[in-house]
């Protein structure tokens, strides 16, 4: 899930493997990656990377399509997690990726660009890594995800334990100006170079899945 520049924060993720692996499971985070995925399901074939990729949920939906991936994250800790489970995985900045131009036909980066700073420095680098026609996929925040909402989303849900926590804990590790309008996140894609951009919602419109082709 981490996936920026180092910082405080991503000491704080450190702490987190252990939640974030079980929080694969939780229904709004299924929710969220079962809906981005359905975007990389119609991706072009070949290699996917997955950008903060915590403890592997889209590596794991990958291995289980047959598709060959790799994750990265900035938590050594989360890298760590994903290696146990079995998958390719490397400690990384999401604007300095240690990988060739062109290498990647889809690209998935779930609850990463609200983190990080540069946010039109990080669309740069995933796509440069991508193949020309390859797929992006991210999931983020949306401009009126904030903790008042999250609660009420929560509790309008039903949800408890971990369900409840992951909803609230990541409008927490939100910054309102790194959170996005379906009108900016499309903005952002084409200027970073991508095409045929689709931005559907998830979490009952509140969470931003932003699908689009490289040029």
């Amino acid at each position: 899930m981490t996936a920026g520049s180092p910082s405080p924060g991503a000491n704080i993720f450190e702490g987190m493997v252990d939640f974030f692996d079980e929080a694969r499971e939780a229904p709004p985070h299924r929710e969220l990656s079962d809906l981005a995925w359905k975007s990389v399901a119609t991706a072009p074939e070949g290699p996917l990377l997955d950008v903060g990729c915590g403890a592997g949920v889209f590596l794991d939906k990958a291995r289980a399509a047959g598709r060959r991936a790799v994750g990265t994250d900035l938590a050594v800790g989360m890298v760590r997690r994903a290696q146990r489970h079995g998958h390719a995985a490397a400690a990384s900045d999401v604007t300095a990726l240690p990988f060739p131009d062109a290498t990647f036909s889809a690209v998935t980066a779930m609850l990463v660009l609200h983190l990080v700073p540069d946010a039109r420095a990080a669309l740069a680098e995933l796509a440069r890594v991508l193949l020309p026609g390859g797929r992006l996929v991210v999931v983020t925040q949306g401009v009126t995800w904030d903790e008042p909402v999250a609660r009420a989303l929560s509790a309008n849900r039903g949800y408890s334990g971990i369900s409840h926590e992951f909803v609230v804990g990541s409008a927490r590790s939100g910054v309102a100006h790194r959170r996005w309008t379906s009108e900016g996140l499309a903005t952002s894609f084409e200027e970073a170079g991508f095409t045929a951009v689709r931005i559907t919602a998830g979490l009952d419109g509140h969470m931003l899945v932003g699908a689009a082709n490289r040029r």
